[in-house]
């Protein structure tokens, strides 16, 4: 059996979708890793072959205007829109993109549901297709808030039937009207747009999809998709059809670059300074070095004045954009860039803003958590469902204060009761990988025998 696990490239996907691969070829399932990002020389590191992908991205090209008359040119844009649109859309060539998969005898393909320009040439050529999805659950579905929201089903007005129905409509709604004025101002050549005329050129049907979603992810309603999350930490509510959960997908022998923070330590150095000094370590972490996380950072680093027993590791940070207060030098540890697996293995607690596969590593390293959501994407959704199975606390990143960070941190250190449910939860993610429910799910559907997962076509 062949499958080509076709990935976006970024970095968290890019080493869930290693690991997914690795459980697949131990398992006697050949994979082929894909990206328009070149993330050869990973993939290769990690054994696997590579294939690297054109940019098929659906984006309009800017035009200049020699008519200084805006409201001309827009006119005339609007006019011409659906030239326009099929002029774009031309530089999709599916035969010449995918033809390699018919050569190398693809028997599957496993496509990042977020790659829309990608699926709808490979649904165009009749390949068979499974979704992969690194997101909980974020369908329309009874019992089941917006992803976005920071509500917990049962809890307020909110979290009641009617307020969820409620929040959907004025998700539904803010969406469709972004995606209208998206589509006037552009003259249909913004990528939702680009994306539905696509769709229906290359015969992908209508039904298949939200398209009110679109582009965000896991918009299809109808191909099957594998979710890399664990059912036990969703909220209660009715699944989507064609779904299979398959675990945490976390590469813990992956390797690391070894990062070395503000004063030249590396993370084994760190972890011997706290063992010798009995310190606890709380490891601090986001995606993003953007200035926006400098205020709570620094309040962070200000809190530390207060707990000579604590260390930080903190990363990945600007070290210009905040300064050490006085007397914590010998507690806190800056990276720029930070190894943050190695940091986990020893961490008695973690911050974090609610990204799924740091939620994941932590967990599977039964480190547990202060939440404090970005309130991008997906993470207040990721938030609220780590507070609703206990395996969390959630605070408010702008609104925390000194203090209250301190006292967040000294309740999680204390608590018996997220421990307990960490500790279970990362037993579940184990069992996921034992009972092998990503390879069967795999081979069971190229063998047409699941009973719960169908291939279309």
């Amino acid at each position: 059996m062949k499958v080509c696990l076709l990935v976006s490239g970024l970095q968290g996907m890019l080493n869930a979708a290693l690991e997914l691969a690795s459980r697949l070829e131990k398992n006697k399932i050949s994979v082929i890793v894909a990206s328009s990002k070149d993330c050869a020389k990973k993939v290769h590191q990690e054994g696997f072959e590579f294939k690297f992908l054109p940019d098929i991205s659906l984006v309009a090209k800017s035009t200049k205007h020699t008519n200084k008359n805006k409201l001309g040119n827009w006119l005339n844009r609007h006019i011409n829109k659906k030239n326009n649109q099929r002029e774009i859309i031309s530089s999709i060539n599916h035969e010449n993109n995918f033809e390699w998969i018919k050569n190398k005898k693809i028997d599957l393909v496993v496509a990042d549901c977020e790659m829309h320009e990608y699926i709808l040439s490979l649904h165009a050529m009749n390949t068979k297709i499974l979704l992969l999805s690194q997101w909980f659950s974020m369908w329309d579905q009874d019992g089941l808030p917006v992803i976005s929201s920071q509500i917990i089903p049962g809890r307020g007005f909110y979290g009641s039937r009617l307020g969820m129905q409620l929040s959907w409509w004025a998700f539904k709604s803010k969406r469709r009207f972004m995606f209208l004025k998206q589509h006037l101002v552009s003259a249909g050549t913004d990528r939702r747009s680009l994306l539905i005329r696509a769709a229906k050129d290359s015969g992908f049907p209508e039904d298949f999809s939200n398209s009110y979603l679109w582009p965000g992810p896991v918009t299809y309603k109808m191909l099957p998709v594998i979710s890399m999350t664990a059912r036990e930490m969703e909220f209660p509510h009715q699944l989507r059809p064609n779904l299979v959960y398959v675990g945490p997908m976390v590469k813990l022998d992956r390797q690391e670059e070894n990062a070395k923070d503000h004063v030249g330590r590396d993370i084994n150095e760190i972890r011997q300074l706290a063992k010798e000094k009995k310190l606890k370590v709380i490891v601090s972490t986001s995606t993003t070095m953007k200035k926006e996380e400098s205020p709570f950072n620094q309040r962070l680093l200000n809190a530390f004045k207060r707990k000579s027993d604590w260390f930080l590791i903190l990363g990945p940070v600007k070290r210009d954009e905040i300064s050490l207060p006085e007397g914590t030098s010998d507690q806190i540890a800056l990276f720029s860039f930070l190894p943050l697996l190695s940091a986990l293995s020893f961490a008695d607690a973690v911050i974090h803003h609610g990204g799924i596969h740091t939620i994941h590593e932590s967990i599977k390293l039964q480190v547990p958590a202060l939440v404090l959501s970005g309130n991008k994407h997906d993470q207040n959704g990721c938030a609220a469902r780590l507070a609703y199975h206990k395996l969390a606390i959630r605070k408010q990143r702008d609104k925390i204060s000194e203090k209250d960070l301190v006292e967040s941190l000294e309740k999680l250190l204390n608590s018996s009761c997220i421990k307990t449910s960490i500790n279970d939860m990362s037993e579940i993610f184990n069992q996921y990988q034992e009972d092998m429910i990503l390879e069967n799910t795999v081979r069971q559907l190229i063998e047409g025998k699941h009973d719960k997962l169908s291939l279309i076509p």
